[in-house]
């Protein structure tokens, strides 16, 4: 048997577990500290509801952010390396969550690389019409001609 956060693993669980991709089946092999199984699944099961939880709270403030600079009409002062940085970031970490095995990080890292397209697009947009609009040799406001 072998400890390990509170919980004592058998020999096949700590072997078992030693492999990239996680399940279920490590908690449901261990036994909690007085020989009890299931302790470890308590365990787990908290510890991947504050997971979950913090990846929605993230998600919803970044969303809400994109979505004001989308209703706002302007990008002034954001800049588009930003969501270009935010994008491989994204992609990286989706990777190694994938790799891991911790799919609270895949999905929260995927849906974070779904909002910096998002971002960008809308910088872009917003930059594209204000080159449109703008006679040249004048500087750029930031803001969409259609909010001006």
């Amino acid at each position: 048997m072998l400890r390990r956060g509170g919980c004592v693993r058998s020999r096949v669980a700590a072997a078992y577990s030693a492999f990239p991709v996680r399940d279920w089946t490590p908690a449901l092999l261990a036994e909690g500290p007085r020989g009890a199984t299931g302790v470890c699944i308590v365990e787990h099961m908290g510890s991947e509801a504050i997971g979950w939880f913090s990846s929605f709270v993230l998600v919803l403030t970044i969303a809400n952010q994109v979505y004001r600079q989308w209703r706002s009409g302007t990008s002034q002062g954001v800049s588009r390396w930003l969501f270009v940085g935010q994008l491989t970031a994204s992609t990286g970490f989706t990777l190694y969550s994938v790799l891991v095995g911790n799919w609270v990080f895949v999905v929260t890292n995927a849906l974070m690389w779904v909002s910096a397209l998002v971002g960008l697009a809308i910088v872009l947009k917003h930059r594209r019409a204000e080159r449109r609009l703008s006679p040249r040799g004048t500087e750029s406001t930031g803001m969409s001609p259609a909010r001006a």
